[in-house]
Order: structure tokens, then sequence, then C-alpha cells
């Protein structure tokens, strides 16, 4: 052995076959080692089809992969690392709360936000794109016998047509019907939705015996929950309701149906209660404790890599109520992104330029630490944080909404990642606070 490793010294002095040289030097560590050296392969800014900012390079390693041309940011069309002209967001139909007619888009684009069921016309109330009657619906959506069931909606424009044991008398309301597939226990949720919900289950229909009613029960959100035996084949009425008719007596709702476990384990990333203890997925410590999920991924909305910097566009809508933080509201729907830092550094998180109002906060885990929150206010200062990471650790950042005090509203956002500095001077066409000081780009007295 001792002669073999001198003949490959002497190949090397001689500058015979580099590439012999290179694996007897490298067998010294090992095979694994040497293997783990020899078999990776860095990827380049042009394999990736990259044209800006900070990558990972498969291997460990950081790319710095250029600056853009004056007028385009880096990641400003909504792609990673990709150098485009700043983009305008249209809206959707559920984002401005519309469901019927033609609505203007907010880009020059119109969008068809359906039709309305009868007895419901569109704007009947004089809201424009809302279907609405005021005649009574007892039942708004059949929902046959599937299992597990998940329905969302709002109880906005809808009328007060049922009244529970627990509440219910003025505030608007939904009510679903579904037959149970077979002899069973069943769980009937709320969780996560957008205002202080009640859940009611009435047997047979409109007039029938209430079976259980809730205002509480269930997180996070404004979440109820209620436990129903029934016999295969029983028909129910299920009522989405709210005690009454004050702040977050309407708004988003989520209904979820499911047969009752005995644990959450192993159903730690549904979204349902599904053993009933009102401890809702990573919520529920005893049973989803340790699951890998858990720190991050299992609850994220969206996974943004470890692209550096980052520009992405979202709505809250249909997102639910999922988090809280120290500085945001309560009851509003809430959108969490996934993060890891390419490198170690002090990085800034911020929604400028969305132009509503938002809480905006980072935590360690689904139901970690916060390191740190903000708030931002349409026309005013925005909401941008900076927190210290070190390479490889990951972080969910979430875009809370804040538009209204009294009731739910869903927002459009654009949330920016960037590596912190001290000034913004430099940095002045990137969209982005660079410097975390709630102003962006030529609003910062940095670049005037």
């Amino acid at each position: 052995m001792r002669r073999g490793g001198g003949l490959g010294w002497g190949v090397c002095l001689v500058g015979l076959w580099l590439a012999a040289c290179n694996t007897t030097l490298t067998s010294q560590d090992g095979p694994e080692h040497s293997s783990r050296r020899s078999s990776c392969q860095p990827m380049t800014c042009e394999s990736q089809g990259l044209s800006c900012g900070v990558a990972i390079d498969g291997c460990g390693g950081t790319l710095h992969c250029g600056d853009c041309p004056e007028g385009q940011v880096c990641g400003g069309g909504g792609t990673p690392n990709v150098c485009s002209p700043p983009m305008c967001q249209p809206g959707t139909c559920k984002s401005m709360k519309k469901n019927c007619g033609d609505v203007p888009d907010g880009c020059g684009g119109t969008l068809h936000c359906g039709t309305c069921t009868a007895p419901e016309t569109c704007g009947a109330s004089g809201v424009s794109g809302v279907c609405y009657t005021s005649q009574p619906v007892c039942v708004d959506q059949e929902l046959g016998s599937a299992l597990p069931v998940t329905v969302k909606g709002t109880t906005a424009f809808s009328n007060n047509d049922h009244q529970a044991s627990c509440g219910g008398n003025l505030a608007p309301d939904r009510g679903f019907l579904w037959t149970a597939p077979k002899s069973g226990t069943f769980i009937f949720d709320t969780t996560r939705s957008a205002l202080r919900s009640l859940v009611a289950v009435r047997h047979g229909g409109c007039g029938g015996e209430e079976l259980a009613c809730a205002t509480e029960g269930s997180s996070p959100g404004g979440g109820a929950s209620v436990t129903v035996a029934l016999e295969a084949g029983q028909t129910v009425l299920v009522v989405v309701d709210s005690p009454g008719a004050s702040a977050f007596g309407s708004g988003y709702f989520e209904l979820h149906i499911d047969e009752k476990r005995e644990s959450e384990a192993g159903a730690c990333f549904d979204g349902r209660d599904n053993d009933g203890d009102g401890g809702v997925d990573c919520a529920d410590t005893p049973d989803c404790q340790g699951e890998p999920g858990c720190t991050g991924l299992g609850c994220a909305n969206q996974e943004l890599g470890s692209a550096l910097p980052i520009t992405t566009h979202g709505e809250t809508v249909d997102s639910g109520d999922g988090f809280t933080g120290t500085c945001g509201p309560q009851l509003q729907q809430d959108r969490a992104h996934l993060w890891t830092a390419p490198k170690s550094g002090t990085f800034v998180f911020d929604t400028a330029g969305g132009g509503w109002s938002n809480a905006l906060y980072v935590l360690a885990s689904c139901r970690g630490a916060e390191l740190a929150c903000a708030v931002g206010s349409t026309g005013g200062t925005q909401a941008a944080v900076k927190v210290t990471l070190l390479q490889g650790q990951s972080v969910l950042v979430v875009v809370d909404g804040m538009a209204n005090d009294d009731s739910e509203e869903p927002i459009r956002y654009t949330l920016h990642i960037s590596e912190y500095m001290p000034t913004e001077a430099g940095h002045c066409e990137d969209g982005a606070d660079n410097d975390a000081d709630g102003a962006t780009d030529h609003q910062d007295t940095d670049c005037r």
C-alpha cells in the first residue's frame, strides 16, 4: 500500500494524469468522503437559468449571479433570481369578494366571476358582483356523503336563516346537507375560520332536532367544533353561523367533516381537528410533536427555496386564519412562506409595494418562536423586519391581513427577502426595503 501511494505522488510531481493524482490524494480521507467530493458537480447560474442575486450551487456553496439592468428587478416577475420588469398583479374574483358578473382585474383585464344560483341574483344587495337574495335559504349546498369534507366560503351577503341553542339569532349563516356514509362518530369543525364562528348540527334538515351546537373548541382561527354519533345513511343539516352580529360576526369560514380519530398522529397536516381535542395539526403537541413537517414544510402555503433576493406576489384569499403574530390582528386570513438562508447573515423581510395594510412576522417553525414582527399601513410605513440566520436555517415568513378592524378581508401583497444593507443607497430601484427602516427606494431619504 505504501508503494502504491508513492507512485501516486510521483505522478503528481511530473504533472501526468492529474485526475489520477486527485483520486489518489482524496482517497486518504476514506472512500465515503472521496465519493462525496468527486460525485458532486456544482451547478452554475447559467445551468439553472439564473441572471441575478445569490443562489445555491447544489454542493453546499453559493453562487453570485449578478445585478439587473436599470428598469428591471431581480425576481420582479415572480421568478427568483431572474431579472424582469416589475409586473402588475391582477386581482382575482375572490380577492375582491366578487362571485358573479364581469369585474375589472386592476391590470386592464376583465374577470368573469360566475353566475348566481336561484333565488340569488347578481347585485341584488346593491353591491355589484355579489350574489344575494332577501328570500330565506335553508340549504346553500348539498354535500352528499363524501368523507372527509372541506368547504371554504363566506357568510357575508347571506341571510340570517338559522338559529341555534348557542347563538346565531342575528348573524348571517350558511346551511349544508350531509349524509353519513357509515355508522360512526364524526367531527364537524370550523378550524382556520376568520370569524367568530358557530357550528350546529340538526337531524334531517331545517326543522330537525338539534344534535349539537358550539361556539368554540377548535384553533387556530375562530374555530368551533362538535362531535356527533350518526347511523349510516343519516342526513344532517350542518350550519355555519356566528354567535352574534357584532365585530367578526360574518366572514370567511372553513367547514370540515371527518370521522373522529383517537389521535392526530398520522394526520398532522390536513387542517382538521381529527381527534376533537382543540389542537389542530402541529398545534396538537402530544400527537404531532417530532413530525419533520412541523419544522415548516407541513404548514407552509408556499416554498421559496433558498434564492436571494426574493420577490413574490400573493393573496391571502382562501388561505384561512392559521397563524397569529404578536403585532398582528386576529381573525384575518394569512399566508406562510418557507425560506432557507443560502448563507449566514442578516436578512430583511418586507411587504413594500403591496398597497394593503398587513402584518409580517417570521417564525422558527410551524408553532415555533417568533423571531420578528412588524405592521405596515396603506400609504404609510411598510412592514419590514430583519433577522440574523445561519446558512441552511429555514424560517416561516407569514403575511397576515389587517385591512379591517371588525371583519376579515383578504389582501394582496408583495413579499421581498433581501440581504440587509445599512443604507438604501445603491439599491434604489429594486422595490425592497434593504435597510428595514420602513421606507423603500426613493421614499427613503438615502435615495434622494
